[in-house]
């Protein structure tokens, strides 16, 4: 009898403790949860995509203050690119800015932006992924690929580094080269004699410095803040590749944020992207200047008229892939005959 008495009263107590609002007549009030915005990537500091990661960061801070929290993982502490994008496809991350590239493993559609020489500089990249065409590209990314493109960043305009000077097509011959994990790059390269080599953007310095590839490609501010220049101190400027870096976000999560909440997200997502778009454009000159003090050769004199006959020829080859009724669409916009 004693026991039942003693249990009776150690369980008041304990409801008692854990739930005072019923004993208060009143409802338990709950703090307002805070909002965790976890952005994996690849970049190191001074790339930026990376700088602009940290803008988005900050500014978030600012407008939101503790309600939501952006935290950032850069150099690939949450993976690889086609890492980061499956977790952001099953909810584990929030959002990411991969390359268009491994994207389009799961979108073909987007190879229309993969491919050699189409834009002649970004200005018609940003007309085509700002305008009708980029929006048809984020709906068809949604259902394809199961994220959702808010934005589209710079990726710069990407050169070849290795230890030899590229100035005509006969100079790629048999060199073994990093390409980023896509097709339609694999066949590019392989349509100028070279052997294109896939592998993750983390693995390329130790595979150049290995002699596992001869050369890789990337825009100067990758190949100078990724010291590239240390194992491959010969950049030959190609200019055979100007894409993007789609800005992603889990849909469900999107979905769900608080209509304050998502418009500014939406706001200090625009104003971030300017300010990476604009340091791209504007972080070229100072790059070269920068490496050829590091005694860097900046080969200048390329034969692009002979790399954008041979490069052209595999637009043809994705036409089915990209979509015929997609590319002419483009090349209308571009101008191209």
């Amino acid at each position: 009898m004693k026991k039942t008495i003693f249990f009776i009263g150690l369980v008041a107590v304990l409801m008692f403790v854990i739930l005072p609002d019923m004993f208060a007549g009143g409802k338990a009030e709950t703090k307002p949860t805070k909002i965790i915005i976890r952005a994996g990537h690849v970049n190191p500091p001074g790339e930026p995509a990376y700088e602009a990661w940290e803008v988005f960061k900050k500014k978030m801070h600012e407008k939101l203050g503790n309600t939501v929290e952006v935290q950032t993982f850069p150099q690939g502490q949450l993976g690889n690119e086609r890492e980061l994008i499956e977790q952001v496809k099953i909810g584990s991350l929030e959002m990411t800015a991969p390359a268009v590239s491994p994207l389009a493993l799961q979108n073909s559609e987007l190879n229309v932006l993969n491919l050699p020489y189409i834009f002649k500089n970004e200005g018609e990249l940003w007309k085509v992924v700002d305008g009708p065409i980029g929006k048809r590209l984020i709906e068809s990314t949604r259902q394809k690929a199961g994220v959702l493109i808010l934005n589209w960043w710079s990726t710069g305009v990407r050169h070849i580094f290795s230890k030899r000077p590229i100035r005509r097509v006969a100079d790629m011959r048999d060199m073994k080269i990093r390409v980023m994990e896509n097709p339609v790059f694999i066949d590019a390269f392989r349509a100028l004699n070279a052997l294109p080599t896939p592998m993750p953007y983390g693995e390329v310095y130790q595979a150049l410095a290995t002699g596992l590839v001869d050369a890789a490609e990337n825009d100067s501010s990758g190949y100078r803040n990724m010291k590239f220049f240390e194992v491959a101190p010969v950049y030959s400027l190609t200019a055979h590749l100007i894409i993007t870096k789609p800005v992603l976000i889990h849909p469900a999560f999107y979905d769900k944020l608080p209509a304050d909440v998502k418009k500014t997200l939406d706001e200090t997502l625009q104003e971030a992207t300017n300010f990476q778009r604009n340091l791209f454009a504007t972080n070229f000159e100072e790059d070269i200047k920068w490496l050829k003090q590091q005694k860097v050769t900046v080969v200048d004199d390329v034969n692009l008229a002979e790399f954008q006959k041979i490069m052209v020829t595999v637009w043809a080859k994705y036409e089915a892939n990209i979509g015929k009724e997609l590319l002419n669409e483009v090349k209308r916009f571009l101008g191209i005959q």
